[in-house]
């Protein structure tokens, strides 16, 4: 996180949201948060991401755009949230994916 500060500090705020929902995920599995906990930290977040500038830019509307994007990284994060559920699926799919 510091070397992420000094040499990229644009992403700082991108990478502090990262660490939310990872603190989020681990206070999940240690102890129980309810659904609903969960669904407002995990679109508090996507809307902090959007509004920090990590949006898609698929149509001419900015608010869609902002929608959409929204509704993806809070349906993506629950994709993997189901996942965690089985030992070692979750960050096999992620590695999958960043690999291509």
């Amino acid at each position: 996180m510091v070397a992420l500060a000094f040499f990229r500090p644009g992403l700082l705020g991108f990478a502090l949201l990262l660490v939310l929902l990872a603190a989020l995920g681990i206070f999940d599995d240690l102890r129980y948060a309810k659904v609903t906990t969960k669904l407002l930290i995990e679109a508090s977040v996507a809307v902090a991401a959007v509004m920090v500038g990590f949006s898609w830019h698929i149509t001419d509307s900015t608010i869609l755009n902002g929608g959409l994007s929204i509704l993806w990284l809070v349906g993506l994060t629950n994709a993997f949230n189901l996942l965690d559920n089985m030992d070692g699926l979750s960050s096999t799919v992620a590695l999958v994916a960043l690999v291509g």
